[in-house]
């Protein structure tokens, strides 16, 4: 093991009024130095939450944001401070609606249409040089790849992306990539357990290519993180049908073949990974999994190569994670990293890296 630095204990940012939680949180950072942090969560009313920090410690009560969820909240920053938030979520009329944060209020929410009854959450993505572009990405009703983006003064209409003649059958991973993030990749797992792949080269949609599986086959949604200096390396990560997690990546210039990266003490890994990249270049690359033991566990990389064996970070006093679950890095240098998921009590927890 190496000798990376402690890891904070556990601890519970509760849940609003006491009640329970019911989707896995959104997480984001935000502002100029990537400093404040916020989450956002479904309570058991199917209305948004939200808890965040500026920093310097959390603030003590949840603030709620209204609406009707169907399916967990997505939420990014952008602009060129990345000081506007964005949440979106499907409705109660299966369309995807959003609310916003303008810099100094938030706005109501409004629907952006389209009919989603498949049963996942958006996910969106900023873009381009400047972080004034967002896609949301969905999977319809007939296991296809819909998006709506936002161009920088409008919203668009719907477009589909199609399926590979196989349904898409996961959460989607995507990716904005390159010096000027310019570059779009779309993951996901298809009907017949093959990761597929779909990139906007900054002009055109490619079309969809198999990247194949893992020997065993794939037993979880993917996730994609763009590392290095000029963002030009991707790597994308699922766990297989052992348990192990098994990576696929991007040099620059072609396809890896899969690599098994195992599983700690021989056991499973039981949710979707979450991958990030840390570090002043991104050139680290982290990856959190739920293990079977309940608790959760780190595999990390500096550059090219991957530290020997799994990184126990424990779990909730007196449970165990019941959601997969989701990291960031925030600060000015990315060197910080912050790990949230919810608990048996039904509550927020969360440990982290400073």
């Amino acid at each position: 093991m190496s000798n990376s630095p402690p890891w904070h204990d556990w601890q519970s940012l509760g849940a609003p009024n006491e009640g329970t939680l019911t989707s896995e949180p959104a997480v984001i950072t935000w502002g100029p130095t990537h400093e404040k942090i916020n989450c956002f969560v479904r309570w058991w009313d199917n209305s948004l939450w939200h808890k965040w920090s500026y920093g310097s410690g959390w603030t003590p009560d949840w603030e709620p944001l209204g609406g009707t969820l169907t399916s967990a909240p997505a939420a990014i920053s952008w602009g060129p401070d990345d000081e506007k938030i964005n949440c979106f979520a499907l409705g109660q009329d299966s369309s995807l609606c959003h609310m916003w944060w303008d810099g100094s209020n938030w706005n109501g929410w409004e629907s952006l249409g389209g009919f989603i009854p498949y049963p996942t959450a958006p996910v969106a993505i900023t873009w381009g040089p400047t972080h004034e572009k967002i896609n949301c990405f969905v999977i319809d009703q007939d296991g296809a790849l819909c998006h709506t983006w936002w161009d920088g003064s409008n919203w668009n209409g719907w477009e589909s992306r199609g399926k590979p003649g196989p349904s898409l059958t996961s959460d989607l991973s995507v990716v904005a990539w390159g010096p000027t993030h310019e570059k779009i990749d779309c993951f996901v797992r298809g009907q017949d357990e093959v990761l597929w792949h779909k990139r906007w080269d900054g002009s055109n949609w490619s079309d969809w290519k198999s990247r194949g599986k893992p020997e065993s086959g794939l037993n979880s949604a993917p996730s994609v993180v763009a590392w290095g200096p000029t963002h030009e390396k991707i790597n994308c990560f699922v766990i297989d049908q052992v348990g192990a997690l098994c990576h696929i990546w991007w040099d620059g210039s072609s396809w890896s073949s899969w690599q098994s990266l195992g599983a700690p003490n021989g056991g499973t890994l039981t949710s979707t990974p979450v991958a990030i990249t840390c570090g002043p270049d991104d050139e680290k690359i982290n990856c959190f999994v739920r293990g079977q033991d309940g608790a959760l566990w780190r595999k990390w990389s500096y550059g090219s190569s991957w530290i020997p064996g799994w990184e126990p970070l424990g779990k909730p006093n007196g449970g165990t994670l019941t959601s997969a679950p989701v990291a960031i890095t925030w600060g000015p240098t990315h060197e910080k990293i912050n790990c949230f998921a919810l608990g048996q009590d039904g509550a927020l927890w969360h440990t982290w890296l400073v």
